[in-house]
């Protein structure tokens, strides 16, 4: 202020217009990019359950904008349900996982909170995948003895048991056949892979050939597995059916 060579005359009408433009461009920049920040999406909810209508814990459920590549990943509470915070707009790969189900990959459309898919997404139970190896030598039809069936029945009796509330009791096999060699296929090999079910009674259903395969070794793979048999999967109690794959190998 004590300075006498600072120029102190008021300024003049077109300076003090550009001063105030100026700041008010400032001042709007500002606060359009605090309104940009904050604006982010929509909260986005729903549930899984399971083939009983159960809620399922412990879900993680993973989606990838299919424009950004942005991931947003929850997990369901004891209650089956999960919930996103905030999620824009768009469209969305899904990867669900949780121990004892299939992994799904469903796709998502969200707009303002909603989705296309259902708020309440029921999960497959997992299947049961087994490996056999039949080599040349075997001749006879392999059936498990009464009594080995005896004891893996008291085994899974005694599985079931052990933990009576578990959400998921997978199946215990109790009688196992094994296949034969076919005789006239003895110089060749092969793998056949069989997909069905476990039904709640614990027999083989609807078995059958996943890819081609030479007609001797597919009858012969498809005749010893149909006679398996297991104590079945239980859900919260309930026998229940169970996806079954075999991939049976012909070893010379």
């Amino acid at each position: 202020m004590l300075n006498t060579t600072i120029d102190r005359s008021p300024l003049s009408s077109a300076a003090r217009v550009v001063i105030a433009a100026a700041a008010l461009l400032v001042a709007i920049v500002t606060a359009g990019s605090g309104a940009a920040a904050q604006v982010v999406g929509s909260a986005f909810s729903g549930s899984f359950v399971d083939a009983l209508h159960n809620a399922i814990p412990n879900v993680t459920l993973t989606l990838t904008n299919a424009q950004t590549g942005e991931k947003y990943t929850v997990r369901s509470g004891s209650d089956g349900r999960y919930t996103f915070d905030a999620i824009p707009d768009g469209d969305y790969r899904g990867v669900v996982t949780a121990t004892g189900f299939t992994e799904t990959h469903p796709f998502f459309r969200i707009k303002d909170g909603r989705s296309t898919q259902p708020a309440e997404i029921p999960l497959p139970l997992g299947s049961i995948e087994e490996t056999i190896t039949v080599t040349s030598n075997t001749t006879q039809l392999a059936v498990t003895p009464p009594a080995t069936q005896a004891f893996a029945t008291s085994r899974a009796q005694a599985f079931r048991q052990r933990d009576p509330n578990a959400a998921i009791i997978p199946p215990l096999k109790t009688r196992d056949v094994r296949p034969v060699y076919p005789q006239n296929q003895a110089d060749e090999q092969a793998t056949v892979f069989l997909e069905g079910l476990i039904d709640s009674n614990g027999f083989m259903k609807g078995l059958q050939v996943l890819q081609p395969a030479n007609a001797d070794f597919a009858r012969a793979a498809m005749d010893a597995v149909n006679e398996w048999q297991f104590e079945p999967t239980r859900l919260h109690g309930v026998p229940v059916d169970t996806s079954i794959r075999v991939t049976v190998r012909f070893v010379r």
